[in-house]
């Protein structure tokens, strides 16, 4: 059995499009918004292009390391930026697009997840989530 969830989510980030974009792309300050990411290691490729393979590994509640495959399948900057990510045989692709209103940007993410087995959780749960990652990367970027 094959279960997809597509949503999507909008945030307005009180800074100009090129610093949210900048720091999206801010490998080395993931962290910062990101508290249980343990390591960003990159695989193949180079920083910021298509195709790079990079190993995000994250501690889990349980205090137990989980490591995922995020790759850029296309990036057309400031607009758009395409990820991927893979954990086990659940694959995930968010697209996500920047436009500017004056000094904000609005970040919108069409968000896709596949399962080749039962979800772990709701879709509401994988929403809720996503919603609450866009929301400290928005405080992040506007405390800089």
């Amino acid at each position: 059995m094959s279960t997809v969830f597509h949503y999507e989510e909008k945030v307005v980030i009180k800074r100009s499009r090129n610093v949210v974009v900048d720091e999206f792309l801010n490998y080395e300050g993931m962290k910062e918004w990101q508290p249980t990411l343990e390591s960003v290691k990159l695989l193949n490729g180079k920083w910021k292009e298509e195709n790079h393979q990079v190993h995000l590994t994250y501690i889990t509640k349980n205090g137990e390391k989980m490591t995922m495959e995020e790759s850029i399948e296309s990036i057309s900057l400031p607009h758009k930026i395409i990820n991927t990510y893979r954990l086990g045989t659940t694959f995930n692709r968010n697209v996500s697009y920047f436009e500017s209103f004056g000094a904000d940007t609005m970040w919108t993410m069409e968000v896709e997840f596949h399962f080749e087995s039962e979800p772990p959780t709701s879709q509401l749960s994988f929403e809720r989530q996503t919603r609450q990652s866009m929301k400290a990367f928005k405080q992040h970027v506007e405390d800089l």
